[in-house]
């Protein structure tokens, strides 16, 4: 998977480089609604975990129970509705006996694809764990 512009930007500048030119000019009172607004959504508990899953292609609401440790069916279902109504993921019934419900990412969502996955990697650097994870 090639990296997206703004990672290789990044990778370009070198590990120093000053953040304050990635910050937009609307800004620089504060913090910027649209950032406050994605990391509001992003933030909630278990939604990290659900765009994660479906980085690997579509899946179904049992294929988030088997590799979500500790979610609930209804925190699930209230985080994909909520992320279907943000636009990042669709929902879509497959026409089959019996019906089939399966959850995928949206163009929207496929643009959190590099900043979910650096963060797996900086949890496998520098997280915490019992075990090792067969993903890393």
């Amino acid at each position: 998977m090639a990296p997206t512009p703004v990672l290789e930007d990044l990778r370009t500048r070198g590990k120093h480089h000053d953040l304050r030119e990635l910050r937009d000019e609307a800004c620089r009172e504060g913090l910027c609604p649209k950032y406050q607004k994605a990391m509001a959504l992003l933030g909630k508990r278990w939604t990290g975990l659900v765009l994660r899953v479906l980085l690997d292609g579509p899946s179904r609401f049992g294929d988030f129970l088997a590799r979500i440790d500790g979610i609930s069916d209804p925190i699930l279902s209230e985080r994909l509705k909520e992320l279907e109504c943000q636009g990042l993921v669709q929902r879509r019934v497959l026409p089959e006996t019996p019906v089939r419900v399966e959850y995928a990412l949206t163009a929207k969502g496929e643009g959190l694809r590099d900043i979910l996955l650096l963060l797996h990697k900086w949890a496998e650097t520098w997280g915490e764990s019992e075990r090792d994870c067969d993903e890393c």
